[in-house]
């Protein structure tokens, strides 16, 4: 049940936290690694535990655990609990929460449509991403001060030259504060 998952959970929890310390304090490489393999241990056995309690306990509780126990929510592990909780618990307010996000977040789940674009192009007009509907499209990310971004151009660049003969398209959007970048 939820009380019991809390106090694992808060076990759990001061245990990696004591591991942690004494990972920082260890001035020994040999045991501050072995130490470092027990933490991984241990934090993989707190994430079985909060998976088992998304997946096998009341579909309210998974709720509770989902959005306050958990530090980033995984969108497969959001669908997985919404449709555990159809069709008993659509009229509750979880229920209606947790659909809001899911709708919201589907949007950006891999094979879906992404989201509108509009972004000015170098000769000021404005593209719309749905303006490449039915072409492959890269959204591509970057910004001028990223190093990694401008370490990886040439090989977009050349992504492009190899595909745009067959529907593929490369759209950009920098993160640039300042335009001229």
């Amino acid at each position: 049940n939820l009380y019991n998952f809390i106090r694992q959970y808060t076990r759990s929890n001061n245990e990696l936290a004591a591991l942690d310390k004494a990972i920082a304090e260890e001035p020994d490489g040999t045991k501050m690694y072995e130490l470092q393999m027990i933490f991984g241990g241990k934090q993989e056995e707190f994430r079985s535990s909060i998976d088992s309690m998304l997946k096998f306990h009341d579909p309210l509780e998974s709720y509770f655990v989902l959005f306050n126990f958990m530090e980033e929510q995984d969108f497969q592990k959001i669908k997985a609990l919404k449709m555990r909780m159809e069709p008993k618990d659509i009229k509750s307010n979880y229920y209606s929460d947790l659909k809001t996000i899911y709708d919201n977040n589907k949007l950006l789940e891999i094979g879906e449509m992404a989201p509108e674009i509009e972004l000015p192009q170098v000769d000021g007009s404005i593209l719309k991403l749905s303006d490449l509907r039915g072409k492959v499209v890269l959204i591509d990310f970057w910004a001028s001060w990223c190093g990694p971004c401008r370490a990886e151009f040439p090989n977009v660049k050349n992504l492009y030259a190899r595909f745009k003969s067959k529907g593929f398209e490369i759209y950009g959007v920098s993160l640039d504060k300042d335009r001229p970048s």
